[in-house]
């Protein structure tokens, strides 16, 4: 749901959301509606363990051989969100892909429920939780990239992305760009990468004039990690939420746009939190706020002298667009406070190998689960796929 949304209403969100389940979710629902699963695990250039799923083609559809597809959750989210869905059905993407006879591969990205192990580093130590979406890229997209294309035997992939895992991948293309030549084509369902004219309110606030104050408080407090599994918070916050809904229902359409009028709005509140939420850094966040506060898509700020040591420059160097040299589809949801258009068309301006932009109904994250959207959006995909 993303690397976009602001710390505040990160907060309540992790207060609410009990995902002690949300680890076996992805598997259980893929197996429930009897498409073939597959779970793999591998371990990152900088020690990270992640795992990843797996629906091989559940049809020949032709004895047509399509490229593998892999899909890039955003932050607080896990592979879980390719999966479920408010209505109880198998309506969500990764089947909607399945049943068009695509391997559809998820990634966990690190911090993740499943994907929170680590050759030398415990998850308890501050350092295990010194990641952005910069390093999820560099190292965690990569890897998967390289370990799904030596599993299939296949010369290129097609990506899926959402949010935070959109902004990773143009991370890892600017960065690497002989990842371009293993990529055929990307589909980015929201890209926030340039934030002049975010209309979160929270985010734009906190973003604007307090990164700094809170990165800084919650390092000084230890708190540098957001663990969605809590118990206490669950429960009160839930409760909260319960009894008085207008406020959270306020507050969340202040920060991630309002849900579509398709939805009952309660329930998808509730299912977001207990089906979709998971866990992630406070540095994954941070490193958003300063886009913001920076109007540059660049790499962490980490003040003058840091800074000097590991760039050795006083500023952060710029991620170079002009290097990614894949096809893209941009998909604008309408009302994400993220997505605005105009931050859109600086995107594309950096980017030379846009093929379109699709604007659909939805805010940040709702439009993966409204039916109607979402066969759209399928369209656009598989379209898109074969440009």
């Amino acid at each position: 749901m993303d690397g976009s949304f602001s710390l505040v209403i990160l907060i309540i969100f992790s207060a609410i959301s009990d995902t002690s389940s949300n680890g076996i979710l992805t598997t259980k629902t893929i197996k429930k509606f009897g498409y073939p699963n597959e779970n793999h695990k591998l371990t990152t250039d900088d020690g990270y363990k992640l795992s990843l799923h797996r629906i091989p083609s559940k049809r020949s559809n032709g004895n047509v051989t399509r490229e593998p597809v892999l899909l890039i959750h955003g932050l607080l989210c896990s592979s879980s969100m390719w999966v479920v869905s408010p209505f109880k059905n198998k309506s969500a993407l990764a089947f909607n892909l399945a049943d068009d006879a695509y391997d559809v591969w998820m990634v966990n990205v690190r911090g993740t429920t499943l994907s929170r192990g680590h050759k030398k580093k415990n998850i308890s130590e501050t350092a295990y939780w010194d990641f952005s979406f910069h390093e999820i890229g560099l190292y965690d997209i990569s890897k998967t990239i390289d370990f799904v294309l030596h599993k299939t035997g296949s010369n290129n992939l097609n990506v899926i992305c959402h949010s935070q895992g959109c902004t990773s991948l143009l991370v890892l293309l600017s960065l690497r760009p002989e990842y371009n030549e293993k990529v055929s084509s990307a589909y980015l369902s929201t890209a926030p990468v340039f934030l002049h004219h975010t209309t979160g309110m929270l985010a734009r606030i906190v973003g604007t004039e307090l990164e700094e104050v809170v990165y800084s408080s919650l390092k000084n407090l230890g708190i540098h990690m957001f663990q969605v599994v809590n118990s206490f918070l669950t429960e009160s916050v839930r409760n909260l939420c319960t009894t008085a809904y207008d406020f959270c229902s306020v507050m969340f359409a202040a920060n991630v746009g309002p849900f579509m009028k398709s939805f009952n709005e309660k329930r998808m509140f509730f299912f977001l939190l207990d089906d979709v939420i998971d866990n992630s850094s406070v540095k994954q966040f941070t490193h958003y706020l300063q886009l913001i506060r920076n109007k540059r898509f660049r790499m962490f700020d980490y003040g003058y002298y840091k800074n000097k040591a590991i760039y050795r420059k006083s500023i952060p160097p710029e991620y170079n667009l002009k290097k990614v040299a894949i096809p893209i589809t941009i998909m604008r949801p309408i009302s994400d406070p993220f997505s605005t258009r105009e931050d859109l068309r600086l995107l594309m301006k950096k980017l030379s190998t846009v093929q379109d932009m699709i604007e659909l109904p939805g805010n940040h994250i709702d439009y993966f689960y409204d039916p109607r959207t979402l066969n759209k959006m399928k369209t656009h995909i598989i379209e898109s796929f074969k440009k």
